[in-house]
């Protein structure tokens, strides 16, 4: 199994995940997770399909749609188009953005949570754009997942050790290492 999980064998595990997040939401419209080696994501198209997974792109491989891809295919998913956004990747993989900044604030202030710089501020400020691009409406009831990032972690890209991941809005903890979140988008936009 290489560092990060994305291989199919690790991949895996997040298509057993949409299944759960299907029997436990089966209404949910979106799944937000941020992207690291694609594993997570890769699994949870598988699963879900493309349209309802929307992926943000931290920064940590050059190629985030071939990853995804061959990862979902090797799956015996089909990709469709991906919804993988790029705009939150700043200066590159484990460099804060300012709407990463944002959105670990706004989420400490509003809701008491903790968000970490490399996975969930970056896919929490995904969702911000994404709202506010029109990609997820108000009042659709996106839903998420995001595999264990510590709060107060800190990633640094390094070959020895890839980045594997991601990321999200309003949180709650499970007892393992894994967080579960519903975004509650029900107010319309200001």
């Amino acid at each position: 199994m290489p560092l990060g999980g994305s291989s199919p064998t690790g991949a895996r595990g997040y298509l057993a995940c949409a299944a759960e997040l299907e029997e436990q939401a089966p209404d949910l419209a979106h799944v937000v997770t941020a992207v690291g080696s694609g594993g997570t994501m890769a699994g949870l198209v598988a699963g879900l399909g493309a349209e309802r997974v929307l992926g943000v792109d931290t920064g940590a491989v050059d190629d985030p749609v071939e990853r995804v891809t061959a990862l979902v295919e090797a799956l015996g998913g089909s990709v469709g188009a991906l919804r993988l956004r790029s705009d939150q990747v700043g200066a590159g993989y484990g460099a804060l953005t300012a709407a990463g900044e944002h959105a670990i604030r706004t989420a400490a202030s509003t809701e008491g949570l903790v968000l970490e710089p490399t996975y969930t501020a970056k896919a929490m400020a995904g969702l911000v754009a994404a709202v506010a691009d029109g990609d997820v409406r108000p009042g659709s009831g996106p839903s998420g997942c995001t595999p264990g990032a510590c709060p107060g972690s800190s990633a640094t890209r390094s070959p020895s050790r890839p980045p594997g991941g991601p990321d999200a809005p309003r949180m709650r903890p499970d007892p393992g290492s894994e967080l579960v979140f519903r975004v509650v988008a029900d107010t319309p936009s200001r």
